[in-house]
Protein backbone atom coordinates (compact mmCIF):
# COMPACT_ATOMS: atom_id res chain seq x y z
CA UNK A 1 0.00 0.00 0.00
CA UNK A 2 2.88 2.12 0.98
CA UNK A 3 4.32 1.69 -2.79
CA UNK A 4 1.69 4.58 -4.09
CA UNK A 5 1.96 7.14 -0.91
CA UNK A 6 4.30 9.94 -2.25
CA UNK A 7 7.32 10.15 0.45
CA UNK A 8 6.23 13.88 0.59
CA UNK A 9 3.39 12.88 2.06
CA UNK A 10 4.55 12.06 5.26
CA UNK A 11 3.38 14.87 7.13
CA UNK A 12 0.33 14.14 6.14
CA UNK A 13 0.51 10.11 7.03
CA UNK A 14 -1.81 10.08 9.83
CA UNK A 15 -4.63 11.07 7.56
CA UNK A 16 -3.19 8.96 4.88
CA UNK A 17 -3.30 5.86 7.02
CA UNK A 18 -6.76 6.84 8.38
CA UNK A 19 -8.00 6.87 4.63
CA UNK A 20 -5.79 3.60 3.62
CA UNK A 21 -8.05 1.61 6.34
CA UNK A 22 -11.32 3.67 5.62
CA UNK A 23 -9.99 1.49 1.60
CA UNK A 24 -9.60 -1.44 3.17
CA UNK A 25 -12.72 -1.55 5.55
CA UNK A 26 -14.65 -0.42 2.60
CA UNK A 27 -13.37 -2.95 -0.03
CA UNK A 28 -11.91 -0.18 -1.67
CA UNK A 29 -9.07 -0.02 -4.31
CA UNK A 30 -6.64 2.12 -5.69
CA UNK A 31 -6.85 2.99 -9.90
CA UNK A 32 -3.59 0.77 -9.73
CA UNK A 33 -4.66 -1.90 -8.13
CA UNK A 34 -7.99 -1.94 -10.73
CA UNK A 35 -6.01 -1.56 -13.28
CA UNK A 36 -4.09 -4.82 -12.59
CA UNK A 37 -7.03 -6.83 -11.80
CA UNK A 38 -8.65 -5.99 -15.41
CA UNK A 39 -5.07 -7.27 -16.44
CA UNK A 40 -5.54 -10.49 -14.83
CA UNK A 41 -9.15 -11.11 -15.55
CA UNK A 42 -8.71 -10.31 -19.53
CA UNK A 43 -5.53 -12.47 -19.60
CA UNK A 44 -7.64 -15.50 -18.36
CA UNK A 45 -10.56 -15.02 -20.08
CA UNK A 46 -8.01 -15.12 -22.88
CA UNK A 47 -6.72 -18.28 -21.61
CA UNK A 48 -10.07 -19.66 -21.61
CA UNK A 49 -11.04 -18.58 -25.14
CA UNK A 50 -7.76 -19.66 -26.34
CA UNK A 51 -7.99 -23.56 -24.58
CA UNK A 52 -5.14 -22.80 -22.39
CA UNK A 53 -4.61 -25.23 -19.22
CA UNK A 54 -4.33 -22.32 -17.42
CA UNK A 55 -8.07 -20.93 -17.52
CA UNK A 56 -10.26 -20.61 -14.37
CA UNK A 57 -13.85 -20.80 -15.82
CA UNK A 58 -15.26 -20.02 -12.43
CA UNK A 59 -13.59 -16.40 -12.82
CA UNK A 60 -15.44 -15.87 -15.53
CA UNK A 61 -19.54 -14.56 -16.26
CA UNK A 62 -21.99 -16.48 -17.10
CA UNK A 63 -21.96 -15.10 -21.20
CA UNK A 64 -18.21 -15.59 -21.30
CA UNK A 65 -18.34 -18.78 -20.16
CA UNK A 66 -21.12 -19.41 -23.14
CA UNK A 67 -18.46 -17.71 -25.04
CA UNK A 68 -15.79 -20.17 -24.27
CA UNK A 69 -17.68 -23.30 -25.24
CA UNK A 70 -18.59 -21.85 -28.35
CA UNK A 71 -14.80 -21.81 -28.82
CA UNK A 72 -14.43 -25.05 -27.50
CA UNK A 73 -16.74 -26.48 -29.91
CA UNK A 74 -15.08 -24.64 -32.52
CA UNK A 75 -11.57 -26.41 -32.03
CA UNK A 76 -13.09 -29.45 -31.87
CA UNK A 77 -14.71 -29.17 -35.51
CA UNK A 78 -11.91 -27.92 -36.61
CA UNK A 79 -10.05 -31.19 -35.43
CA UNK A 80 -12.46 -33.32 -36.51
CA UNK A 81 -12.13 -31.73 -39.95
CA UNK A 82 -8.51 -32.11 -40.32
CA UNK A 83 -8.47 -35.34 -38.82
CA UNK A 84 -6.92 -35.00 -35.72
CA UNK A 85 -6.44 -37.81 -33.41
CA UNK A 86 -7.58 -35.41 -30.55
CA UNK A 87 -11.64 -35.16 -32.30
CA UNK A 88 -14.46 -35.95 -30.25
CA UNK A 89 -16.77 -37.07 -32.88
CA UNK A 90 -19.40 -37.15 -29.84
CA UNK A 91 -19.60 -33.68 -29.31
CA UNK A 92 -20.51 -32.74 -33.05
CA UNK A 93 -24.27 -32.06 -34.45
CA UNK A 94 -25.60 -34.46 -37.09
CA UNK A 95 -24.53 -31.91 -40.03
CA UNK A 96 -20.72 -31.39 -38.13
CA UNK A 97 -20.76 -35.08 -38.20
CA UNK A 98 -21.78 -35.12 -42.05
CA UNK A 99 -19.18 -32.60 -42.97
CA UNK A 100 -16.41 -34.56 -40.82
CA UNK A 101 -17.26 -37.78 -42.41
CA UNK A 102 -16.65 -35.80 -46.18
CA UNK A 103 -13.33 -34.54 -45.56
CA UNK A 104 -12.36 -37.96 -44.34
CA UNK A 105 -13.87 -39.98 -47.49
CA UNK A 106 -11.49 -36.90 -49.40
CA UNK A 107 -8.47 -37.48 -47.20
CA UNK A 108 -8.43 -41.02 -48.54
CA UNK A 109 -9.11 -40.31 -51.65
CA UNK A 110 -6.00 -37.86 -52.20
CA UNK A 111 -4.04 -40.43 -50.32
CA UNK A 112 -5.02 -43.31 -52.80
CA UNK A 113 -4.44 -40.77 -55.16
CA UNK A 114 -1.16 -39.58 -54.48
CA UNK A 115 0.11 -43.60 -53.86
CA UNK A 116 0.38 -43.07 -50.13
CA UNK A 117 0.52 -46.53 -48.30
CA UNK A 118 -2.45 -45.54 -45.65
CA UNK A 119 -4.49 -45.50 -48.60
CA UNK A 120 -7.82 -47.36 -47.89
CA UNK A 121 -9.39 -48.30 -51.40
CA UNK A 122 -12.49 -50.55 -49.58
CA UNK A 123 -13.67 -47.35 -49.11
CA UNK A 124 -13.77 -45.66 -52.76
CA UNK A 125 -16.28 -45.98 -55.03
CA UNK A 126 -16.35 -47.86 -58.12
CA UNK A 127 -15.73 -45.15 -60.20
CA UNK A 128 -12.75 -43.97 -58.09
CA UNK A 129 -11.34 -47.40 -58.01
CA UNK A 130 -8.01 -47.96 -60.20
CA UNK A 131 -8.59 -48.72 -64.01
CA UNK A 132 -6.51 -48.64 -66.67
CA UNK A 133 -8.46 -45.23 -67.91
CA UNK A 134 -7.23 -43.91 -64.67
CA UNK A 135 -4.74 -45.10 -62.25
CA UNK A 136 -4.12 -44.38 -58.89
CA UNK A 137 -0.11 -43.77 -58.59
CA UNK A 138 1.66 -46.12 -56.93
CA UNK A 139 4.80 -44.51 -58.32
CA UNK A 140 8.29 -46.65 -56.06
CA UNK A 141 9.92 -43.62 -56.56
CA UNK A 142 7.24 -41.46 -54.64
CA UNK A 143 6.65 -43.87 -51.80
CA UNK A 144 10.25 -44.20 -50.94
CA UNK A 145 10.74 -40.51 -50.51
CA UNK A 146 7.54 -40.94 -48.48
CA UNK A 147 8.77 -43.45 -46.42
CA UNK A 148 12.39 -41.88 -46.03
CA UNK A 149 10.82 -38.62 -44.96
CA UNK A 150 8.88 -40.26 -42.19
CA UNK A 151 11.71 -42.58 -41.18
CA UNK A 152 13.17 -39.63 -40.12
CA UNK A 153 10.85 -39.17 -36.99
CA UNK A 154 11.45 -42.78 -35.77
CA UNK A 155 14.48 -41.07 -33.95
CA UNK A 156 12.05 -39.48 -31.20
CA UNK A 157 10.53 -43.02 -30.57
CA UNK A 158 11.00 -44.27 -27.10
CA UNK A 159 10.73 -42.71 -23.96
CA UNK A 160 12.70 -39.57 -23.46
CA UNK A 161 14.07 -37.52 -19.74
CA UNK A 162 13.86 -33.61 -20.65
CA UNK A 163 15.92 -31.00 -18.33
CA UNK A 164 15.87 -28.05 -18.90
CA UNK A 165 16.41 -23.90 -17.93
CA UNK A 166 13.87 -21.55 -18.20
CA UNK A 167 14.71 -17.16 -18.48
CA UNK A 168 12.44 -15.12 -17.11
CA UNK A 169 10.19 -13.46 -19.49
CA UNK A 170 6.72 -12.07 -20.88
CA UNK A 171 5.69 -15.64 -20.79
CA UNK A 172 6.50 -16.78 -16.99
CA UNK A 173 8.95 -16.75 -14.48
CA UNK A 174 12.49 -17.97 -14.50
CA UNK A 175 13.30 -21.19 -13.01
CA UNK A 176 13.77 -25.13 -14.06
CA UNK A 177 11.76 -27.31 -16.54
CA UNK A 178 11.75 -31.42 -16.11
CA UNK A 179 9.51 -33.14 -18.20
CA UNK A 180 9.24 -36.97 -20.09
CA UNK A 181 7.72 -37.88 -23.50
CA UNK A 182 6.56 -41.09 -24.72
CA UNK A 183 6.65 -41.81 -28.43
CA UNK A 184 5.29 -44.68 -30.71
CA UNK A 185 4.58 -45.13 -34.34
CA UNK A 186 0.59 -45.02 -35.09
CA UNK A 187 -0.65 -48.23 -35.95
CA UNK A 188 -0.96 -46.93 -39.23
CA UNK A 189 2.67 -45.64 -39.32
CA UNK A 190 2.02 -42.21 -40.68
CA UNK A 191 2.84 -40.03 -37.81
CA UNK A 192 4.50 -40.62 -34.40
CA UNK A 193 2.25 -40.21 -31.00
CA UNK A 194 3.82 -38.75 -28.07
CA UNK A 195 2.05 -37.94 -24.14
CA UNK A 196 4.03 -36.14 -22.24
CA UNK A 197 4.19 -34.06 -19.01
CA UNK A 198 5.97 -31.01 -17.64
CA UNK A 199 7.15 -29.37 -14.50
CA UNK A 200 7.96 -25.75 -15.05
CA UNK A 201 7.81 -22.52 -12.39
CA UNK A 202 4.31 -21.71 -13.23
CA UNK A 203 2.68 -25.12 -13.20
CA UNK A 204 2.42 -28.59 -14.36
CA UNK A 205 0.89 -30.05 -17.31
CA UNK A 206 0.30 -32.87 -19.55
CA UNK A 207 -1.22 -33.94 -23.00
CA UNK A 208 -0.72 -35.61 -26.22
CA UNK A 209 0.82 -34.79 -29.23
CA UNK A 210 1.61 -35.84 -32.84
CA UNK A 211 4.24 -35.93 -35.23
CA UNK A 212 4.07 -36.32 -39.16
CA UNK A 213 5.39 -35.63 -42.64
CA UNK A 214 3.44 -33.57 -45.05
CA UNK A 215 4.27 -34.83 -48.37
CA UNK A 216 2.09 -31.99 -49.94
CA UNK A 217 4.60 -29.24 -48.65
CA UNK A 218 7.06 -30.99 -47.92
CA UNK A 219 7.81 -30.29 -44.04
CA UNK A 220 6.81 -31.63 -40.55
CA UNK A 221 3.58 -31.20 -38.46
CA UNK A 222 3.43 -30.99 -34.88
CA UNK A 223 0.07 -30.76 -33.39
CA UNK A 224 -0.10 -31.11 -29.38
CA UNK A 225 -3.02 -31.00 -27.02
CA UNK A 226 -3.17 -30.22 -23.43
CA UNK A 227 -4.83 -32.25 -21.15
CA UNK A 228 -7.15 -28.54 -20.68
CA UNK A 229 -7.37 -28.51 -24.27
CA UNK A 230 -4.87 -26.24 -25.36
CA UNK A 231 -3.41 -26.56 -28.46
CA UNK A 232 0.22 -26.04 -30.47
CA UNK A 233 0.85 -26.47 -33.92
CA UNK A 234 4.26 -26.30 -35.42
CA UNK A 235 5.72 -26.73 -39.00
CA UNK A 236 9.24 -28.25 -38.84
CA UNK A 237 12.32 -29.25 -41.23
CA UNK A 238 15.61 -30.80 -40.34
CA UNK A 239 19.11 -29.82 -42.05
CA UNK A 240 21.72 -32.58 -41.37
CA UNK A 241 21.09 -33.66 -37.24
CA UNK A 242 19.00 -30.36 -36.36
CA UNK A 243 15.42 -29.93 -36.69
CA UNK A 244 13.83 -26.47 -36.47
CA UNK A 245 10.02 -25.89 -35.77
CA UNK A 246 8.23 -22.54 -35.91
CA UNK A 247 4.75 -22.16 -34.82
CA UNK A 248 2.70 -18.75 -34.26
CA UNK A 249 1.88 -17.78 -30.53
CA UNK A 250 0.13 -14.87 -28.58
CA UNK A 251 1.85 -13.22 -26.02
CA UNK A 252 0.27 -12.17 -22.72
CA UNK A 253 -0.60 -8.79 -23.52
CA UNK A 254 -2.65 -10.52 -26.90
CA UNK A 255 -0.42 -9.40 -29.43
CA UNK A 256 0.90 -11.74 -31.99
CA UNK A 257 4.52 -13.47 -31.81
CA UNK A 258 6.23 -16.30 -33.46
CA UNK A 259 8.19 -19.38 -31.44
CA UNK A 260 10.88 -21.34 -32.29
CA UNK A 261 11.71 -24.69 -30.74
CA UNK A 262 15.63 -25.71 -32.01
CA UNK A 263 16.60 -29.78 -31.39
CA UNK A 264 20.02 -30.64 -32.06
CA UNK A 265 20.75 -34.20 -32.08
CA UNK A 266 24.16 -35.09 -30.49
CA UNK A 267 23.76 -38.61 -30.57
CA UNK A 268 21.01 -41.81 -30.86
CA UNK A 269 19.92 -41.47 -27.04
CA UNK A 270 20.50 -37.45 -26.77
CA UNK A 271 19.51 -34.28 -28.33
CA UNK A 272 19.97 -30.72 -27.23
CA UNK A 273 16.77 -27.87 -27.33
CA UNK A 274 15.84 -24.32 -26.99
CA UNK A 275 12.95 -22.20 -27.31
CA UNK A 276 12.92 -18.41 -28.62
CA UNK A 277 10.20 -16.34 -29.20
CA UNK A 278 10.14 -13.31 -31.66
CA UNK A 279 8.79 -10.08 -30.38
CA UNK A 280 9.29 -6.66 -31.87
CA UNK A 281 11.94 -7.81 -34.84
CA UNK A 282 14.44 -9.65 -33.21
CA UNK A 283 14.63 -13.32 -31.07
CA UNK A 284 15.03 -13.85 -27.65
CA UNK A 285 15.97 -17.22 -25.67
CA UNK A 286 13.29 -18.58 -23.38
CA UNK A 287 14.48 -22.30 -23.28
CA UNK A 288 17.79 -24.09 -23.54
CA UNK A 289 17.76 -27.85 -22.50
CA UNK A 290 18.83 -31.28 -22.84
CA UNK A 291 16.84 -34.40 -24.10
CA UNK A 292 18.01 -38.25 -22.75
CA UNK A 293 16.50 -41.41 -24.30
CA UNK A 294 15.46 -43.61 -21.30
CA UNK A 295 16.98 -47.25 -22.28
Amino acid sequence: MNNWIPRKACPLLGATLFASLITVAFGQTSPEQDAVDAAAYRRNLNACLNGSYNCDRSKLSPNEQDEVSKADRKRNLNACLNGSYNCDRSKLDSNEQEEASKEDYKRNLNACLNGSYNCDRSKLSVNEQPSSSKPISTSPQTSELSSEQQRRLDYFVGKWILKGEIRESVLGPAGSLNGTQNNAWSPDKTAVNATWEENRPSGSDAGRASYAYDRALDSYTYHSVSNSNETEDSRGTMAGDTWTWLSDINMPDDSPGKGRYVAKMTSSTTYTFSFDIFKDGEWSRIIDGTAVKNK
